[in-house]
């Protein structure tokens, strides 16, 4: 994802404190790009490292808060084009709403009644500025999908809301470490997901022995919901690997007679005939790759982001955008295709592998090592195939700890498909079958 680059009116200052510290989620600045320059904000928030993604107007605004969580929204301009956006987003997102700028009296009121959390001058010192926008994030709870009230997998029902669960309509009393838990695995179906990342994740924490608190409160949530692990219906276990929800889970809004028309699923499908249609034009594997990549850089999806090919025993770059010299240079030699690395694990199992936090994950210690010095934390690889074998990979990365969603992970499994079909118009003429 583009960040502007461009200097404030003054040196944006260090971080302070824990006060400050970076949100797990993107920072979505809505407006002209120069008030926020102006003011030194999206220099300050570029200085501390925090993610942050641009709309220009209320239908990109929209579209961004759709598709992925969002920590705060910070929006810039004139009265009706606040106005414009305030109305775009809050039906999407319950993120707080920043809004800068100078207004008047009457207008600040008619700002908050649309929604507003807070109306920020932008003149004057700017970490006074970056301050008091802060503050509006420090009081907000964040612990919320974009546009998701309910995940539902055959008859178990999770209400994000209210944090509660229901089992084929009767009501299912979970402790606050199994609603964490079933979540967690809930928000990753269909992945098997490792000790050493749930454990963190669920608990806030490491306890001091993670694998058996792990297992007890595994064993009282598969009795609650009813579940043989002999024959699981919703959590299975590999042995040495972890465990996976077993089942699809489908994304609710909060209409309970919703019918999969939220904005972002509209925009979804819209992306994708866009993308097959560019994909046509395409001259082979490294002009389809660029392709595909400034699709789903456009779409918001992620901060970096690489196509890979197999070539023999190793994995070679067919296309990158975003990503660091020091990455390129780590990659130019082409990767060995090994299991504990998470880009050759997603091509030699031909699965979709996806870290919420690459930093913690272990297991995958050469895909740490080349991502979390750049500042990127979550990422997903989603193998490529071709000719009935897997051709490659697509590999994104994220600043923030956001795991990629059900419905974004589906997204990219058929951007990927209808990659493959540009490869298979070209046929091997280009760059040779897959290996």
């Amino acid at each position: 994802m583009a960040i502007s680059d461009a200097a404030p009116l003054a040196s944006p200052a260090p971080p302070t404190g824990p006060a400050e510290r970076a949100p797990d989620d993107p920072v979505l600045l809505v407006g002209p790009a120069g008030i926020f320059d102006a003011c030194g904000f999206s220099a300050r928030l570029a200085a501390r490292r925090w993610s942050y993604v641009h709309a220009v107007d209320a239908q990109r605004a929209r579209w961004l808060t759709s598709i992925q969580r969002i920590a705060l929204v910070v929006v810039a301009g004139d009265a009706d084009r606040v106005r414009s956006v305030l109305d775009a987003v809050r039906s999407v997102t319950r993120a707080p709403v920043a809004v800068l700028g100078t207004f008047a009296p009457t207008a600040v009121v008619r700002l908050i009644e649309a929604g507003a959390d807070a109306v920020v001058g932008s003149t004057g010192d700017p970490d006074e500025i970056f301050a008091r926008i802060v503050t509006v994030l420090q009081r907000a709870d964040r612990g919320w999908a974009p546009g998701v009230r309910y995940l539902r997998a055959a008859e178990v029902r999770v209400d994000l809301w209210s944090k509660q669960c229901d089992l084929g309509g009767r009501p299912v009393r979970l402790s606050p470490t199994e609603y964490h838990l079933l979540v967690f695995l809930m928000t990753h179906p269909l992945i098997t997901l490792p000790v050493a990342q749930i454990v963190p994740q669920v608990w806030g924490w490491t306890p001091p022995d993670g694998t058996n608190a792990l297992r007890i409160a595994m064993n009282r949530l598969r009795r609650k919901l009813g579940d043989d692990p002999r024959r699981p219906q919703y959590i299975g276990s590999t042995r040495g690997a972890g465990y996976r929800f077993v089942q699809s889970v489908r994304e609710i809004g909060d209409d309970v007679n919703w019918r999969g028309d939220l904005p972002g699923e509209v925009g979804r499908l819209r992306s994708i005939g866009a993308l097959a249609a560019d994909l046509q034009h395409s001259t082979g594997p490294a002009d389809a790759a660029a392709r595909l990549l400034a699709a789903i850089e456009a779409d918001g999806y992620a901060d970096a982001m690489a196509v890979f090919q197999v070539a023999a025993e190793r994995m070679v770059l067919v296309g990158e955008r975003n990503n660091s010299d020091r990455w390129r240079s780590l990659v130019a030699g082409g990767l060995p295709l090994r299991p504990h690395d998470a880009t050759g694990y997603s091509v030699l199992r031909g699965e979709i592998v996806a870290v919420s936090d690459i930093a913690t994950a272990g297991q995958f210690s050469p895909t740490a090592d080349r991502l979390v010095a750049d500042g990127l934390r979550s990422c997903v690889f989603v193998p490529i195939t071709w000719a009935g074998r897997v051709w490659g990979n697509l590999g994104l990365a994220r600043r923030t700890r956001q795991p990629f969603d059900v419905a974004g992970l589906a997204y990219l499994r058929t951007a990927c498909s209808v990659f493959s079909l540009a490869l298979s118009a070209g046929q091997d003429a280009t760059e040779g079958r897959p290996r």
